[in-house]
């Protein structure tokens, strides 16, 4: 089993929407993943991974395991206004089926060593509340968490 990341390109993109499709369908479900879809998720749109994974400005990784890609990342920076460049990864998604052999570590080693290129002190990402297994798998590529969103829900009037 060949496990490798690379930068996506455009002949790539039919495998990076379907991967996006199914990275959203998984997050709504997930507790917050509804709202986190209608207010923080970026564009779903085709539009947008090719942008993505044309422009200068980001940077698309896929995941491969013997050529099949089964798992892709789209990450930019941003600049706070104390002037540090923090990385964000905007989207990271491995297929079900291509859990824990690796390819994961692939693709986030490939969008850490692309934000040190661009002068980043850190890289951003996100996961929603319970999903315990993106946590992990954070953490153990060295990442902490630094901030909560709290929400409180109102329930509709009947």
């Amino acid at each position: 089993m060949d496990i490798a990341a690379r930068s996506g390109d455009v002949e790539d993109l039919d495998a990076i929407v379907a991967l996006s499709a199914a990275f959203r369908a998984e997050q709504r479900l997930a507790r917050g993943g509804v709202l986190w879809d209608s207010r923080e998720a970026p564009d779903p749109s085709r539009d947008f991974l090719l942008a993505a994974i044309t422009s200068a400005d980001h940077l698309c990784v896929v995941g491969t395991i013997d050529d099949a890609i089964l798992a892709f990342a789209i990450a930019g920076c941003e600049t706070t206004r104390g002037g540090t460049v923090i990385g964000r990864i905007e989207l990271l998604y491995v297929d079900q089926g291509a859990r824990e052999v690796g390819v994961g570590e692939a693709v986030i080693e490939a969008v850490g060593n692309w934000c040190k290129a661009q002068g980043c002190a850190g890289i951003d990402a996100y996961a929603l509340p319970g999903e315990r297994l993106t946590k992990n798998f954070f953490e153990s590529n060295g990442f902490v968490a630094r901030l909560l969103t709290m929400h409180h829900r109102f329930d509709s009037a009947s």
